[in-house]
């Protein structure tokens, strides 16, 4: 055997470095090419207007790398980037529950999270009402002509008609991306025009004017399924439309007793939103606690509004909390009719947020004025992971 007698290091010869060297270059390069021949074949799926199988084999992988000439969706892949950003810094519960489903479900999950935080932030952030008001409308005229026709360059042609009908009012191109992006194929439009009803009522707070829409328990109910109650039924929707085989799509009883159980659970998750959100809501003399509970304390919402950390504001407060934890028990028996590759993500989700209200529970919780409680990362993991844990045991 020839060798050039030149160590690299002590005992190590340069022929035995150089070969090790190449075998890891080799061994690198071919695991990045299968990520990336994967990547391909998962961008396929999530840009299909249906609902493809996220299993593949070996052939298609390689079939998708070699002669796959097709332009990657660089449009798709930076609105995806965003929309993944835009949960993230909005909701950790929601992101990190949405990153335990897989494939073409979590990209839907994504960009349905990202258009309810969009539209939610552009009606809060209007400089008015009348503003406002008219996002809303921009939304449900973007909303009928993308649930219309899943032709892609359907939404650009009716949004210019409709520019020109309102008389070239402004539409945030935030606003048109979520739109957009939504998976209308596979989404119900009334769910999302329910959820825009549930900012109407936003709308309706006068502090001034000594305006509260939530005067009662019911207003309270009706409140959290417009904005919450729909989006776990469109998740549900998404479910039901990638195991179509599964007997909660196909049984119409069933399916109808899940999205029932799904709404009561967001809900659930609302009131807790709300319990810890009371300092916070304050601040844009909002008050979502029903007045005919303040009474009971001798408050009135313009009390909360100039003292949100009125001890007197406790009672009421665990009242709503209390009222999240009889929604949860009531619906969580449903999640056990879902797909068992489903029930994880969910049960992490939900117990995600319920943890929130145990630590408001705490006695040592502190009244952030403008602050909002957080689980520090190791609990929100050890939370996830219990909840998958014991959905793999029951599975």
């Amino acid at each position: 055997m020839t060798k050039v007698d030149i160590q690299v290091w002590t005992h190590l010869d340069a022929e035995e470095a150089f070969f090790f060297l190449i075998t890891n270059v080799m061994i690198v390069g071919g695991l990045v090419a299968i990520d990336h021949a994967i990547a391909l074949v998962q961008l396929q799926i999530a840009t299909s207007p249906g609902s493809m199988s996220n299993l593949t084999g070996f052939g298609k992988l390689l079939t998708t790398f070699t002669i796959n000439n097709d332009p990657k969706d660089s449009q798709f892949i930076q609105s995806l980037a965003n929309s993944v950003q835009t949960v993230a810094s909005a909701s950790q519960s929601m992101y990190m529950g949405s990153s335990m489903f897989q494939g073409q479900l979590r990209v839907d999950l994504i960009f349905l999270y990202s258009f309810c935080r969009i539209t939610d932030d552009l009606v809060d952030e209007a400089p008015d009402r009348t503003t406002a008001r008219t996002l809303i409308d921009q939304s449900r005229q973007l909303l009928d002509f993308q649930f219309a026709s899943s032709e892609p360059g359907l939404l650009n042609s009716a949004k210019a008609q409709n520019e020109k009908h309102t008389k070239n009012q402004y539409i945030p191109q935030s606003l048109i991306s979520a739109v957009e992006r939504l998976p209308s194929t596979r989404l119900n439009s009334h769910h999302l025009h329910g959820l825009l009803q549930g900012f109407v009522t936003d709308l309706e707070f006068d502090a001034e004017k000594g305006s509260f829409p939530i005067k009662t328990e019911e207003h309270l109910e009706s409140y959290a399924l417009h904005v919450a109650g729909t989006v776990a039924a469109s998740v549900l929707e998404l479910v039901f439309h990638h195991y179509p085989e599964h007997i909660s799509a196909k049984d119409h009883s069933l399916r109808q007793r899940v999205v029932a159980a799904g709404e009561g659970m967001g809900q659930a998750l609302q009131y807790v939103n709300i319990a810890r959100d009371i300092e916070r809501d304050a601040l844009i003399q909002r008050v979502y606690l029903p007045t005919t509970w303040l009474y009971k304390e001798g408050l009135t919402p313009a009390d909360v509004i100039a003292e949100p950390c009125n001890p007197k504001i406790l009672l009421p407060k665990q009242r709503m909390l209390d009222k999240a934890d009889a929604c949860a028990r009531a619906a969580e028996g449903a999640i056990a009719y879902l797909p068992t590759g489903i029930q994880g993500p969910v049960r992490a989700t939900v117990e995600s947020y319920m943890a929130i209200g145990t630590e408001l529970r705490n006695p040592g919780a502190r009244c952030l004025r403008g602050g909002k409680i957080k689980l520090p990362l190791w609990r929100r993991l050890y939370v996830a992971y219990s909840a998958m844990a014991r959905s793999e045991v029951a599975a």
